[in-house]
């Protein structure tokens, strides 16, 4: 029993982008493009019925898989839309059934080309945000070096509780903004489409996700510590000494 053959769409239901060509067009990927979308080998085209080595049914025609291993006694096996793909092929080939077997790469194996998407977006906004992110991360990282600099060769050094108070907030600060130091490239590249300058891997990404979070959870902490530290010194007139005790 041919598969093709039995393919059933229900045309007033479906999405209007998915309406076949009207031309025969001689590539899967092809047939993406026409409706601007792209044509994705490893996406889950379906599920197919097996019995005695034949194909009885498929999920794309309303056969589910109580049909196939209930009624029928099959095997019900999940196919991706390469095999669509050498099946519609085999269509042209053959100009059977052309029309069902288009519709159904179309629901299922062509994507929105996202990168087409969202590409002014990407290069407009996107990469000047990261940009001025960068750079103000650099200011940032200098200064509180500089700060970091100022603190050890004061004449105090480390001894009071404010310098060290000052010491942690430029180190969460450093910490925190290390997160934009390169310039959006530590980002998954699987997310190119919409994150200008995305290069790196799951490892970059986890490492810069720790900066951001760990670095964002200490500053506050160290910013409420020299308020109450100011509060305690100015309104009621604690010592340095005292607040160390």
């Amino acid at each position: 029993m041919n598969m093709i053959e039995n393919y059933q769409y229900i045309y007033d239901t479906s999405p209007l982008w998915m309406h076949p060509p009207q031309r025969l067009l001689k590539d899967a990927s092809t047939i993406c493009a026409a409706a601007g979308t792209v044509f994705v080998p490893d996406r889950e085209a379906g599920f197919r019925c097996f019995y005695n080595g034949d194909i009885i049914g498929d999920s794309n025609r309303d056969f589910t898989e109580a049909d196939c291993t209930g009624v029928n006694g099959g095997v019900w096996k999940m196919y991706d839309c390469q095999s669509a793909k050498e099946d519609y092929q085999q269509v042209v080939r053959t100009n059977d059934a052309h029309d069902k077997v288009t519709w159904m790469l179309m629901s299922n194996c062509c994507i929105p080309d996202y990168d087409k998407i969202f590409r002014p977006l990407r290069n407009g906004h996107i990469r000047n945000f990261i940009i001025i992110k960068g750079a103000m991360a650099i200011i940032s990282i200098i200064a509180s070096a500089i700060f970091i600099w100022m603190v050890l060769r004061s004449h105090d050094g480390l001894s009071t509780s404010q310098h060290r108070i000052l010491l942690g907030l430029c180190i969460s600060d450093i910490i925190f903004s290390s997160n934009y130091l390169f310039f959006g490239s530590m980002a998954l590249k699987e997310i190119g489409y919409i994150s200008w300058n995305a290069r790196g891997n799951m490892v970059t990404c986890q490492i810069i996700g720790f900066l951001g979070t760990f670095g964002s959870f200490l500053g506050p902490w160290y910013n409420a510590s020299l308020c109450i530290l100011f509060l305690a010194i100015v309104k009621y007139e604690h010592t340095d000494q005292f607040i160390r005790a």
